[in-house]
């Protein structure tokens, strides 16, 4: 029980319920309706008054006045061009990049059309910005006033948009290059060189101990060992890099070698990781395993170069062979701009691993596509019957109905007797995949119209 009388379980519950009403309140707002050439006054006026208050803070003004008096102010300060150079160049390269790409669309775009290009992820932010501004990019823009966010009809269907107004899309055309430039200016001073003083002595050391006694706890084998990032990590002290830095390395490296033990079941080395690979680590991997889903351009970009600098010392080591695949994946994922490019994922024809199970004894068994294919259409066709599929199989085969039958007859063989051998069935397979709709309409194309590839 906790002092104001409450229990700890009812004061969750109130939280519960607080967070999913002010969660109901912003949806709401944002299904308010809206101009594809929105008036910067017209849109402030429509939104609640708290918020036009945090836009007012967070523009630097702290004197108490009435809403209108601070829309004045706010108007004043956006079509200021010096002030609004000012204002972009404390933003991220990703809310940069929503502006850029709003711009080259006119002004304005749906959010179906954002989402595929920019990050619009605004889940973590709140209803009361004043108390705790907007932190995803998208966010950011909205409580400076930059961009709008309504419903608005194309072609006979409201869609949610993301809008500047009409009054600062010249303004930022003229500004944002200067901004990118300034941008440009503020990361190579980030980067100068300067020595570690007896503090930050004392806590590399520390860290170090901290990177020992994480390894200790590994009992698998793992491609990246202690004594490589040890010694990649003395070699960029040895360089004078800041202790922060060094620091936040470890944290990146830490993340990657999470991935790295998690996808090298089907792998022999660490050069054998591709370019897609890398893009889901940033994109997906690390929002999912570590709730980082508001990973902005800077921290993508850190820490695929800290990847890319660990993989160009081990190759100077020679203990990888190449750097090839993670320098295109910091080429490609990275823009410029602000723009993280995401590497779709290559279609699948079957044989890649998809699942590694450990047995008792620490055996490792891995399956496939072509074992989650089968197992699907086992399922759902046969009704779990080996014997009707490979009897349906053995029938098929010279009337051509499914493609390669008879390799797929034999390969239904050998999955049945490596299931059967380790005690385990197709359910094991499917309650770990578990398929959506897509990959099951996958699997019976497969099936039937796709001849079976086998390393």
């Amino acid at each position: 029980m906790s002092d104001d009388g409450w229990s700890y379980s009812e004061r969750y519950l109130l939280r519960s319920l607080q967070i999913e009403l002010e969660r109901k309140w912003k949806e709401r707002e944002d299904r308010k309706g809206i101009s594809k050439d929105a008036r910067l006054k017209i849109e402030l006026n429509k939104l609640p008054s708290h918020w036009v208050q945090a836009i007012y803070k967070e523009l630097g003004y702290v004197e108490r006045v009435s809403k209108k008096e601070q829309i004045e102010y706010i108007t004043r300060i956006l079509c200021n061009k010096r002030f609004l150079e000012k204002i972009l160049v404390e933003l991220s390269r990703s809310s940069l990049f929503i502006l850029k790409f709003l711009l080259e669309k006119g002004g304005w775009s749906t959010f179906q059309h954002l989402s595929r290009q920019a990050i619009t992820d605004e889940s973590s932010d709140g209803w009361w910005w004043e108390e705790e501004p907007p932190s995803s990019p998208l966010g950011k823009l909205r409580v400076r006033g930059l961009v709008f966010v309504g419903r608005t009809p194309i072609k006979k269907r409201f869609y949610k948009i993301g809008v500047i107004p009409r009054e600062l899309r010249g303004l930022l055309r003229e500004v944002l290059p200067r901004v990118y430039q300034m941008k440009d200016l503020q990361e190579k001073k980030k980067t100068e060189k300067r020595f570690l003083n007896y503090g930050d002595e004392v806590n590399y050391q520390e860290l170090i101990q901290e990177i020992k006694d994480y390894f200790n706890q590994i009992d698998w084998f793992t491609f990246l060992k202690e004594d490589q990032v040890i010694d990649f990590l003395d070699f960029l002290k040895n360089r004078n890099s800041p202790y922060q830095e060094i620091e936040k390395k470890w944290s990146d490296i830490q993340c990657f070698h999470y991935f790295v033990d998690s996808f090298s079941f089907d792998k022999k080395s660490l050069d054998e990781f591709k370019v897609w690979e890398f893009s889901y680590f940033v994109s997906r991997f690390i929002p999912q395993k570590f709730g980082e889903y508001n990973l902005v351009y800077e921290d993508i970009k850190r820490i695929l170069e800290t990847v890319a600098q660990l993989y160009r010392f081990l190759k100077d080591r020679g203990e990888i062979k190449s750097d090839t695949e993670i320098r295109k994946a910091v080429s490609r994922i990275i823009q410029p701009d602000g723009k993280i490019a995401r590497i779709p994922i290559p279609r699948a024809k079957g044989p890649e691993a998809l699942l590694i199970t450990t047995l008792p004894g620490k055996k490792e068994l891995v399956f496939t596509n072509n074992d989650l294919w089968i197992s699907i259409v086992l399922y759902l066709q046969y009704d779990k019957s080996w014997g009707r599929m490979i009897l349906d199989l053995e029938k098929k085969k010279k009337s051509n109905l499914i493609v390669d039958a008879e390799r797929k007859k034999e390969y239904v063989f050998k999955l049945k007797e490596k299931l059967e051998k380790n005690n385990l069935s197709p359910s094991h397979l499917l309650s770990s995949i578990k398929p959506d709709r897509r990959e099951i309409d996958k699997a019976f194309n497969w099936f039937y119209n796709k001849k079976i590839i086998i390393k």
